[in-house]
């Protein structure tokens, strides 16, 4: 949960870099919150249709059955909102993080919407279009699950400290004391058990 109130704190920080974890953690909870949501809206819309093509409410009792739906769609549109911007903001970071502009945060966001704007009449449109933004939806998430930069980069430091220790990387370089023939040295085939 920290890292999800993380985001919160850091929200108009759109200078620095964030890790896999801050990201995916922020991610995470909102899908699960969201999901809940969507769900307290879907069953009681799905019970009020059932019943109301056959015939088992009246107008008002319709009404009635839908207003947990209702105000269920309003928490998720209040909820959409409040992190419109935290999500914005983790997500620059993030690409920052990897060594990518933020900028390539717009066509995540706006992509999505755009085939909503081009005329039905023009499928073939559309379906050109909802194809690169798929591929550039995977290349965006393959960014979003690659390590952090190693060390600091135009964005700042590294989030991790000074290398990427979840890697197994040292922070002093190459150590290759423990593989055979010590500090880089010439090996025999004594040196290698199987």
């Amino acid at each position: 949960m920290n890292w999800y109130f993380k985001c919160f704190r850091q929200i108009i920080d759109f200078k620095g870099r964030a890790r896999r974890t801050e990201y995916w953690w922020f991610a995470l909870i909102n899908l699960i919150v969201v999901s809940l949501l969507m769900l307290f809206i879907i069953v009681p819309m799905w019970d009020w249709i059932a019943g109301s093509v056959a015939g088992r409410y009246t107008r008002a009792e319709a009404l009635r059955q839908c207003a947990p739906a209702m105000v269920s769609f309003a928490l998720l549109v209040l909820y959409s909102l409040i992190t419109l911007v935290p999500r914005i903001s983790v997500t620059v970071r993030r690409l920052h993080d990897t060594g990518h502009s933020g900028y390539w945060a717009i066509p995540y966001f706006v992509g999505g919407c755009i085939p909503s704007l081009i005329p039905q009449q023009n499928l073939a449109a559309r379906a050109i279009f909802l194809l690169a933004y798929l591929v550039f939806f995977i290349v965006f998430i393959v960014w979003m699950f690659t390590d952090s930069q190693y060390g600091s980069n135009q964005w700042g430091s590294n989030p991790k400290g000074d290398g990427n220790h979840d890697n197994g990387f040292s922070s002093g370089g190459n150590d290759f004391s423990s593989l055979p023939g010590g500090e880089g040295g010439e090996t025999s085939s004594s040196d290698w058990h199987m």
